[in-house]
């Protein structure tokens, strides 16, 4: 017993879960903290329209870079850090052209959008905006997750978070500017941290001028594309519902549907995403071994 005892704490797997696992509930509970303050100044309505412009953010983030990030992660225990930056400027060009096309069809059929999602022009455009810059934000976190920089990635996600709150809090409740204080927040914050990415991708060689070849880019591709139809079932269960509503009643009614079920879904996902974590990097140092 005391062999297993002493052989969890000194593992640096458990030691490295532990440290996400503090961090993501910390992220959670500033979020939740968050929602609750917000919940005094923003009328239902306009709850249900914030939350109809996040769940037109999440249908967009399964197409805007065809699912190809996740193949950064593949390939990080197989590659040199040369090959790994094809591989990551493969996933931003995908995710450019993704949004130009993103952006030209908004230009066309934002009318129709926004009788299916309930989200006006302007707003259409925000949300292909902040999928996009969440791009380079995960690739860095994919990147510190997988260096198992388990205090640099926390305390990354952490101060988002603040600067997110902080914001949110300015726009909403000093400026009265309603739900759309919210979405402005996450766009300054989106910002500020596709700058901070980008300048530490570059620092750290990951990101480069090196051009990927037609070979990593079918790859890349092959790794994605069939992964949108998986990526899509937690919108089905999650998202459908609240279009379906916004067409029948209206944006206060996806409000009631919403708020009860945020915290116990919130936390669902994060003891998922501990999971994957954790289980990842272990999985992948008993295949390919600790990279240099």
């Amino acid at each position: 017993m005391k062999a297993i005892f002493f052989k969890l704490v000194h593992s640096k797997t458990i030691r490295d879960g532990g440290v996400f696992a503090f961090f993501s509930f910390l992220n959670q509970g500033l979020n939740f903290f968050l929602l609750i303050i917000l919940s005094w100044y923003i009328l239902p309505a306009s709850y249900g329209s914030l939350n109809l412009f996040y769940t037109s953010v999440s249908v967009v983030s399964f197409v805007i870079c065809l699912c190809t990030s996740g193949i950064i992660s593949i390939k990080y225990f197989k590659v040199t850090r040369d090959v790994l930056s094809k591989y990551i400027n493969a996933v931003l060009i995908v995710t450019l052209i993704v949004s130009a096309l993103l952006i030209a069809s908004v230009s066309f059929f934002h009318s129709f959008i926004k009788d299916v999602a309930g989200v006006e022009m302007p707003m259409q455009l925000w949300c292909i905006y902040l999928c996009a810059t969440a791009i380079v934000y995960n690739l860095l976190l994919d990147v510190y997750r997988l260096e198992e920089k388990s205090i640099k990635y926390g305390i990354f996600t952490v101060v988002s978070t603040l600067l997110n709150i902080c914001a949110s809090l300015f726009f909403v409740i000093v400026l009265n500017q309603d739900w759309y204080g919210r979405v402005e927040a996450n766009i300054i914050a989106a910002t500020v941290f596709i700058i901070i990415g980008i300048y530490l991708l570059i620092r750290k060689k990951y990101l480069t001028l090196s051009k990927p070849t037609t070979e990593i880019y079918k790859e890349t591709l092959a790794y994605g594309i069939p992964l949108i139809p998986h990526s899509c079932n937690g919108f089905l269960r999650q998202g459908m519902d609240r279009y379906i509503i916004n067409s029948n009643f209206s944006p206060s009614s996806v409000a009631c549907l919403v708020l009860p079920l945020i915290l116990p879904l919130s936390y669902i996902q994060l003891v998922l995403l501990l999971t994957n974590l954790t289980q990842y990097i272990y999985l992948n140092h008993c295949r390919w071994g600790r990279r240099a």
